[in-house]
């Protein structure tokens, strides 16, 4: 019973009809037509243009300090308690951070903080490394991702998630989660953050710059995989044929001159 107020109440009753329960199988979801950003990932084959990591240990942060950080670049697998390393600001392929607030859309400032620059459309695969007991809600804002592996140290994550389902928000309280998913096709600084507001709001968050394919070539080789425009690899071509000829029957020519012009010659000394 819920009071609206003003005197009016509604009343909710739920009963079962039935007690049999249905089970859906991937039989069921095949004629489901999936938007490009949810094709599936899982295949051990399929392409993947970048790599990234997340760490969650909160360890080595200021405790005088209110808040929480994140360690986010690109190998977190050398922090503790996986790695060696004690987590900290300088750790060159994962720093930790509390999140000093917006980059902007300049690729220097992601670059020499070694964060993620990126370009609409490509393939992502990510590992959260997670500390068991630790329910950090980690999201990829704005995308789902598909678990593809997860090591775990006898912590039983299948109540969460299981390998192959595609999440939002996952905490990652198995070893590491090895997840992917195709970014979506618009530009800008995305976040990447603990879903918990309260260590959002304090610190534990963190961005990534989309970029352009265009403006991603400018900084960087272009990566094979994306559908660019097709090189023109036909050295020849209809208008080069023509000047191969040319120039064949100029040799020719010419070595047919040179002769005669060596005969002549031989023959008037």
């Amino acid at each position: 019973m819920y009071n609206l107020g003003n005197g009016l109440f509604f009343h909710i009753v739920v009963t079962a009809t039935g007690t049999t329960k249905r089970i859906v199988t991937d039989e069921h979801l095949a004629g489901i037509r999936r938007p490009y950003y949810l094709t599936d990932l899982y295949d051990v084959n399929a392409t993947v243009d970048q790599w990234y990591s997340l760490s969650v240990n909160q360890a080595g942060k200021n405790s005088s300090e209110c808040g929480f950080w994140l360690g986010s670049g690109p190998d977190c697998s050398s922090v503790q308690p996986y790695g060696p390393l004690y987590p900290n600001a300088s750790i060159f392929e994962c720093p930790f951070s509390q999140f000093e607030g917006s980059r902007g859309t300049n690729p220097g400032v992601y670059i020499e903080r070694n964060k993620m620059v990126t370009f609409m459309g490509s393939v992502h695969e990510w590992t959260l490394y997670g500390l068991g007991s630790s329910h950090h809600a980690l999201t990829i804002q704005p995308h789902h991702f598909q678990i593809i592996s997860v090591e775990s140290d006898n912590y039983d994550y299948r109540q969460y998630y299981e390998v192959g389902q595609w999440r939002d928000t996952l905490p990652p309280v198995a070893s590491a989660v090895r997840v992917r998913f195709r970014v979506a096709q618009f530009t800008g600084e995305n976040a990447v953050n603990c879903h918990f507001l309260r260590h959002q709001d304090l610190g534990m968050m963190d961005s990534y710059l989309v970029l352009s394919f265009a403006d991603f070539q400018a900084l960087t080789e272009a990566p094979t995989s994306y559908p660019t425009e097709t090189p023109d690899d036909d050295l020849i071509g209809p208008l080069g044929f023509f000047w191969v000829i040319i120039v064949a029957a100029g040799v020719v020519f010419g070595g047919l001159g040179l002769a005669a012009y060596v005969t002549f010659f031989s023959s008037s000394t």
